[in-house]
């Protein structure tokens, strides 16, 4: 009873509301050979008033596609039960295999080689309760 009564004065308000919408109608200019033009319609509540802001909300509804993509393909290919337990090297066993100076990328070489030799050793994660404050 009460959630039609919520439902009831949702639609009212709704009704009441004043909307203003813009439409968006972009169009691609010079396609990829052997495809069709991207053509969209958007259709939104977002500031349009010059043709720059028209193209920024056109990317964000871009980027929106590319996320929900991101989370097909995500959920498509079972990318979480792909996760590997964590593991611990201390900067000690990874030092050797730094082959030159000290920068992001060299680092990352390094653990990537010491990862992968047989004999490495790793520490165990400690629980938060064990760590010292």
């Amino acid at each position: 009873m009460a959630l039609a009564a919520y439902r009831s004065l949702l639609i009212s308000a709704v009704k009441r509301a004043r909307l203003s919408v813009a439409l968006i109608h972009a169009t691609e200019v010079d396609p990829p050979e052997g495809r069709k033009p991207i053509d969209w319609k958007l259709l939104t509540d977002l500031p349009v008033e010059s043709a720059n802001q028209a193209i920024e909300n056109g990317a964000w509804y871009s980027m929106r596609w590319k996320i929900k993509l991101f989370f097909k393909i995500k959920s498509g290919f079972n990318a979480e039960k792909l996760r590997r337990d964590m593991r611990l090297m201390p900067p000690a066993y990874v030092k050797p295999y730094v082959k030159r100076g000290k920068t992001d990328a060299a680092d990352a070489e390094a653990i990537c080689e010491a990862v992968t030799r047989p004999t490495m050793r790793f520490v165990a994660v400690k629980s938060p309760s064990s760590r010292p404050s």
